[in-house]
């Protein structure tokens, strides 16, 4: 297979915080592919753009530590003015995914095995067509052409985060087992339900899914390994849950743990907001001259008004208004109380491209509810499998490990303030 990554579909940026982050599977047309952490991603400035909103970085760092740097959104490739040209070098712009679960099943043949059985082979997609990205079972001896193979509908997974594979020839054999004959699924009705459902090996050893499920499941089903695979590894320390048998596609497979924040501009003068909007840009100018440089090679074509000098002086002030305000927090780091004030004073807030303050006109029946509408910056922060709920940042830090950025991207929300 070609070192260059094939492209396999589509996913839009704000998905990747509610739908499909980090961690959580996408369903494509003949494949299930998991979204890999933020050690594949790219950093490329030139596609993932610097978020810069200090206290939601503050924020973030709080509850991760302080080797967060800094904030990206996902890449994106520009759009095109002509016709698209999958072999453009840009076209190669993108977020990481593998195959997963890593076990497939022939639909011809019934045989179950995983990828690296060497039994499937991956064939690369029409670079026109990524959504024929497919495995197929070669030598497959129920069809003359290789048939397109199927991810296995069952995976596990455990309450501190962690999924895996289904264990598929340690279950059908009762227990951990040396046997390494061929694994086949059967079907025995037409509802496609666990209890329809049996795995039969070669060596004669078969069994039910029904068993992996209900109190039957809790008897059955192992400890957790503690398997990570957006960060291919496991849990230092191994996991002392028990696992749970899950469905492909099962909603509550993945839930995002969010942090959001409103953008406030902290600056009231023109000047002062084009410094902090350009900021990613800005924050490299160590040295007056570095200024001269920027604007020579038309970074600060919204600066044309105002004299290196005085540009100068506004960073200078800026990184010092940072710093001084980068100091650690002893306890929850506070993001409403300032959000509150500005939305409360509307007409003291800074007018910005990104921010806007306006009164609306309330409908009758909510008038003693809403009151705004501002623009919001969400940003993942972790995630959790089998319940949705908000985890603690000593348990959030514990089980991400250390990243050195941060995953977000900036989406227009209504927030309603009340009273």
């Amino acid at each position: 297979m070609s070192h260059i990554n094939p492209k396999v579909g589509e996913l839009r940026p704000s998905q990747l915080l509610y739908t499909y982050g980090i961690g959580a599977i996408v369903d494509l047309p003949n494949l299930s592919v998991m979204v890999m952490g933020l050690e594949d991603w790219p950093a490329d400035p030139g596609t993932s753009a610097e978020i810069v909103e200090d206290r939601l970085l503050a924020a973030v760092q709080w509850k991760l530590g302080h080797q967060v740097k800094k904030l990206l959104a996902p890449p994106v490739v520009a759009d095109s003015s002509g016709p698209l040209n999958p072999f453009e070098p840009e076209q190669q712009t993108g977020v990481p995914v593998a195959a997963f679960p890593r076990w497939m099943l022939c639909p011809a043949c019934r045989m179950l095995a995983p990828l690296d059985s060497g039994l499937f082979e991956f064939k690369t997609p029409n670079p026109f067509h990524p959504d024929q990205a497919r495995y197929v079972h070669h030598n497959c001896t129920k069809s003359g052409k290789p048939p397109t193979a199927v991810p296995a509908r069952f995976m596990t997974a455990c309450e501190n985060g962690h999924l895996d594979d289904f264990p598929w020839r340690d279950f059908t054999h009762k227990g951990p087992t040396y046997c390494t004959g061929v694994l086949t699924l059967s079907e025995y009705g037409p509802s496609g339900e666990a209890r329809d459902l049996e795995v039969k090996c070669t060596c004669g050893a078969r069994r039910r899914l029904a068993d992996a499920f209900g109190e039957s499941g809790k008897q059955t089903m192992p400890i957790c390994r503690g398997r990570r695979p957006h960060l291919r590894d496991f849990e230092e320390g191994g996991c002392k849950q028990q696992v749970k048998a899950i469905l492909l596609g099962a909603s509550n497979s993945w839930f995002p743990v969010i942090m959001s924040t409103l953008a406030l501009p902290g600056a009231s003068n023109k000047l002062g907001l084009l410094v902090e909007a350009n900021w990613a840009t800005l924050k490299h100018a160590v040295e007056p001259v570095v200024i001269t440089a920027f604007r020579a090679s038309g970074n600060l074509k919204d600066f044309g008004e105002f004299s290196d000098d005085e540009i100068w002086t506004a960073v200078e002030a800026y990184r010092q208004a940072q710093e001084a305000g980068n100091g650690e927090e002893e306890g929850p780091f506070d993001l409403r109380t300032p959000e509150w004030d500005m939305l409360t004073q509307p007409a003291h807030a800074p007018q910005t491209d990104d921010f806007q303050l306006r009164e609306v006109k309330v409908p009758p029946a909510y008038a003693a509810l809403l009151d705004q509408v501002v623009l919001v910056y969400f940003t993942l922060a972790g995630l959790a499998r089998l319940a949705r709920y908000n985890v603690t940042a000593e348990e959030l830090a514990g089980r991400q490990g250390k990243v050195r950025y941060y995953e977000g991207t900036p989406i227009p929300t209504s927030v309603v303030p009340l009273g």
